[in-house]
């Protein structure tokens, strides 16, 4: 297969870049992926990648972040997850630091590729009022389509105006 199309340079770079594509429909299992590549002067470097698909798998996620943070009026939610290509439900819970849950975000998310972001808040609690600021930690839940489900705690602070 021709990866032309999938191949994206490093920003400031002529010597890297990353191809990504999804794999998608493939059976639980070992598989190899054979890469050979050309450099401008046709000079060509192979290499193969040994992975392992398990449907069952739990979520691992990674660099669980909001962004802005600190932030004034709204935020993101956004990690890397190791489940590409599947359905998730995502959900954000919104603490005070008395521990009380003051906002709920839920999104059911097809995931093409393994970074999620995009789930947005507007730093009002469950009744649409502005919450003031301080220190809020939150819980990213995830649950895929078999059930399995992981929880990230991080905290993020909310500036006054």
């Amino acid at each position: 297969m021709l990866m032309n199309e999938y191949f994206k340079l490093d920003v400031d770079s002529y010597k890297s870049g990353k191809i990504a594509y999804a794999f998608d429909g493939l059976r639980n299992g070992w598989h190899t992926i054979n890469l050979k590549a050309w450099d401008l002067q046709n000079n060509s470097s192979e290499e193969t990648i040994d992975f392992y698909v398990d449907d069952m798998a739990e979520i691992l996620l990674s660099n669980v972040v909001n962004y802005p943070n600190p932030f004034t009026d709204e935020t993101n939610f956004g990690f890397v997850h190791n489940k590409t290509g599947s359905n998730m439900n995502v959900e954000v819970r919104i603490y005070d630091t008395q521990g009380k849950l003051v906002e709920q975000l839920q999104e059911n998310l097809d995931s093409e590729f393994n970074k999620i972001s995009g789930l947005h808040w507007d730093g009002t609690d469950f009744n649409g009022n502005k919450l003031p600021a301080g220190l809020y930690p939150y819980h990213i839940i995830v649950t895929d389509f078999h059930g399995n489900r992981t929880v990230q705690r991080q905290k993020m602070i909310k500036l006054s105006h």
